[in-house]
């Protein structure tokens, strides 16, 4: 039965499993370099292509102590809809073995050969004419003969690796195309695909492709041969990666071409450095966001920072309870600073006025002194805070402005998205500290406000 044609053979990961110089535009590993257990994921290639032909013994020592891990990874590769490409005899003998290694007792796939000699070669698929005319020429040493279908036997291992379901409520099927026919219309090269159709139902399941090719036997060069099949079955231009030894020869130019390269980095390395450090700013910066969206000690320690970047002198939390104090010139401000999700509470500027008569008793018993007008509070509030700026409801309810319109004490009110705003303006367009002060002790105001400051 005809297998289904291929998608397109353009842009595939392949990989090519054979010593060799072999194009840049594929991998490649020899057989010696095969790393132990899930090292190697073959799977992961559109196509692999293997050399099984001419190996070394090196090579051959690696396939006999690794079958069963190899066999594994061949099975993962073709049930997950990827394509095997071997070269290969069905024997080759080794000078260390006695016994001839049966190659193909390294795939996962029954694959049904019989071994014959000829030296005629008809048809052959346009995909591989090039490799078969340039590099096999006439010669053949075997050719698929597929046994009927109701004959195939699991325990001759039809499927290694399959799971036992397969085995017991699927029927096995071959698939195959031709690559190349001898003159008895036998099919000496090809390319098979496996499935197993449910006994009642119709869940089958189907194999990627894997691909047998008759050896190079007119050229006995299999790296050649492969390269052949890299440029007329997949596209690939074919340009060869250069050997170690060839970085030591240096061509016209080179030395200088180098010495402005290695220029080129140091200058880069100094702009990363930069960008580095510039991005170490920007973390800083950003920091001052908090003032935005943050609430408790991460929105208390935030401000802090941003009255000290404006200027102020600030004496942060001690052994009292408020939210820390500012130090102007004849003035001590209170703060209480609160995030809350929703609106601000009348117990917040209750809250204020009781660190205000708490500091005003302190100072009396220290020093002495009655005239303390000079201290008031200010509340550093940031409501709504997880919504956007612009959907933010009115920040100071009724109740807090009538609470604080009745105490005999001053307290200021300011957003910490104001308090923001002024800090970025402070920065970058000349509005001062002594600007903020002035504001602050306004005695006038109860709310402070970002346009109030800067119009």
């Amino acid at each position: 039965m005809k297998v289904q044609e291929e998608d397109s053979n353009e842009n595939k990961d392949i990989l090519v499993m054979d010593e060799g110089n072999y194009p840049k535009q594929v991998d490649d590993i020899t057989l010696k370099e095969l790393p132990k257990g899930t090292g190697l994921q073959i799977s992961e290639y559109d196509v692999v292509i293997m050399n099984l032909f001419n190996i070394s013994e090196g090579g051959v020592k690696k396939l006999v102590d690794n079958q069963r891990e190899l066999s594994k990874h061949f099975d993962n590769l073709l049930w997950t809809g990827h394509n095997l490409i071997v070269i290969t005899e069905p024997e080759i003998e080794t000078e260390e073995r006695e016994v001839a290694l049966n190659q193909l007792n390294l795939l996962p796939f029954y694959v049904p050969l019989k071994k014959e000699r000829g030296e005629k070669v008809d048809t052959v698929n346009e995909d591989y004419e090039t490799y078969f005319r340039k590099h096999v020429g006439n010669k053949w040493k075997y050719h698929l003969e597929h046994p009927p279908e109701e004959k195939i036997d699991f325990s001759e291992s039809f499927v290694k690796y399959l799971p036992d379901k397969y085995k017991q409520d699927y029927y096995p099927h071959i698939y195959s195309n031709p690559i190349a026919l001898n003159g008895f219309n036998k099919e000496i090269s090809f390319e098979l695909r496996y499935s197993f159709h449910k006994k009642q139902g119709i869940d089958n399941r189907y194999s990627g492709f894997l691909t047998i090719l008759q050896p190079p036997y007119e050229t006995s060069s299999v790296e050649e041969g492969i390269k052949t099949i890299l440029s007329d079955k997949y596209n690939l231009k074919i340009e060869d990666k250069p050997p170690t030894w060839v970085k030591d020869i240096k061509a016209p130019g080179e030395k200088k071409i180098e010495r402005e390269i290695e220029k080129l980095k140091q200058k880069r390395k100094k702009i990363e450095e930069l960008i580095k450090a510039k991005r170490k700013d920007k973390n800083v910066i950003e920091r001052y966001k908090k003032l935005l969206y943050t609430s408790s000690d991460e929105l208390r320690d935030i401000t802090w920072d941003t009255l000290e970047e404006i200027g102020f002198e600030v004496e942060k939390i001690d052994k009292h309870k408020e939210d820390g104090k500012l130090l102007l010139d004849t003035t001590v401000v209170i703060l209480e600073i609160k995030g809350r999700k929703r609106s601000l509470k009348t117990e917040d500027g209750r809250q204020l006025l009781d660190w205000i008569i708490d500091y005003k008793q302190r100072r009396i018993k220290e020093s002495q002194e009655e005239d303390i007008s000079e201290v008031i509070g200010l509340l550093i509030g940031n409501p709504y805070r997880f919504q956007e700026l612009e959907d933010r409801k009115e920040p100071f309810p009724e109740d807090l402005l009538r609470f604080i319109d009745n105490t005999s004490e001053d307290i200021l009110l300011i957003t910490s998205w104001d308090l923001f705003k002024i800090f970025k303006k402070i920065e970058k367009d000349g509005l001062t500290k002594e600007n903020f002060s002035e504001v602050l002790t306004d005695v006038d105001k109860t709310i402070i406000n970002y346009e109030d400051l800067v119009n």
